[in-house]
């Protein structure tokens, strides 16, 4: 191979830094509207700055383009520069001279590209042509179109069916080597299963599979004591919680344990409630015409942040309950401190178990939750207050 994999991640690190941060220069044509749009016949003689929800090119950009956009950037014309672009979407459907350097949900690549493409992407499409090579970090990506040099990258899924000068060397989940490729070198993907490789695929160097290298020793030990940092932590809160609100904690603790199946239902109403939440903000965000889709941005972002911060509180504070419901299970005369640890001891070690541990998490902490919903303030437990 003639890169280095470290070079190629050290890559995306700079794509996004030139993005984000690449200075304006003097002389450079800026722009910022819902709509920018160069009509066909246009021509901008100078690089171009362009911020706005649609950003279309079908005349001339004479150097570079610099793009953010809220929904869209389309070029059916011609970038004689370089390309580089935040937005929802992006569709190369022109020409492009130079590079191209992009953050999307969706990249589309269907005309022309003399350069190189790195981007960023929930989803890649490559059906025209690039002259360099073909970069790319993605959650399922369709290679179809030809790639002038080698193609790298990460994807969780990817499909392979184009013609590439050198090498190919990906790290996925799912690898298909369709009819009709040519790999020009080797072959190469890092992955925990075989490739589905077609055999009138054609590799004229070496096919060789990877498999993904366990952690070293110094990470899974920081990892093992981060597990165990979490864990005192969660003993610790309970703790806390116990001490300074003794009367709430052990009402939400005596509502889990004494009427479970109330406590599910709240836990599961708030749940569906997060959820409703979330995919109403999506919907609209998605059904909302371009030009209302920044201040649609501006208000939601906040509201989301808070949002976010509350479920995240919430699932601090809903083992707490259940910690306490267990303990009093398994050590009745034992004080309510004891209970708490004890209790939370036990919850702890469940959720460290590889697959089991996420989804017993998320029962606990809405369960959790919906005990301190149900105790609805009682305050029946005043006799069992610790000092």
């Amino acid at each position: 191979m003639r890169r280095r994999r470290s070079d190629r991640w050290t890559a995306a690190f700079l794509v996004a830094a030139a993005v984000l941060l690449l200075p304006l220069p003097a002389r450079a044509e800026r722009t910022q509207s819902d709509l920018v749009l160069i009509r066909e016949g246009d021509r901008v003689d100078e690089d171009l700055y362009a911020a706005g929800n649609v950003i279309r090119v079908a005349g001339v950009v004479a150097g570079d383009l610099v793009a953010a956009a809220a929904h869209e950037v389309r070029i059916d014309g011609t970038v004689e520069g370089d390309l580089e672009v935040i937005a929802t979407s992006l569709v190369v459907a022109g020409e492009v001279g130079g590079s191209v350097r992009a953050i999307a949900r969706t990249v589309r690549v269907s005309g022309e590209v003399a350069g190189d493409v790195w981007v960023a992407a929930g989803r890649v499409e490559h059906t025209g042509s690039i002259g360099g090579d073909l970069y790319l970090w993605a959650v399922s990506a369709d290679v179809a179109g030809e790639v002038g040099r080698d193609l790298g990258g990460w994807s969780r899924r990817a499909v392979l069916r184009s013609e590439v000068g050198r090498d190919v060397d990906l790290t996925v989940d799912r690898l298909e080597v369709a009819v009709g490729t040519t790999v020009g070198g080797d072959l190469v993907y890092t992955s925990s299963r075989e490739a589905e490789v077609s055999p009138d695929a054609t590799v004229a160097g070496t096919l060789v599979r990877r498999r993904p290298l366990p952690p070293n020793v110094r990470v899974r030990a920081l990892g093992l004591l981060t597990r165990i940092l979490w864990g005192l932590g969660m003993i610790l809160l309970a703790l806390a919680m116990l001490w300074a609100a003794p009367r709430a904690t052990l009402s939400a603790s005596r509502a889990v344990g004494l009427r479970p199946l109330r406590s599910i239902v709240w836990g599961i109403g708030s749940g569906l409630a997060v959820l409703a939440v979330l995919v109403g903000g999506v919907v609209a965000l998605s059904l909302a015409p371009p030009e209302a889709a920044v201040p649609l941005l501006l208000i939601a972002l906040p509201v989301g942040i808070l949002f976010l911060a509350l479920v995240t509180v919430g699932l601090l504070v809903g083992p707490v309950p259940v910690a306490g419901a267990v303990g009093g299970r398994l050590l009745p005369e034992r004080s309510p401190y004891a209970q708490s640890t004890v209790g939370m001891l036990v919850l702890v070690t469940v959720a460290l178990v590889p697959v089991v541990g996420p989804f017993w998490i998320l029962v606990v902490g809405l369960v959790g939750v919906g005990g301190w919903f149900a105790s609805g303030g009682d305050q029946a437990a005043t006799e069992d207050t610790p000092p």
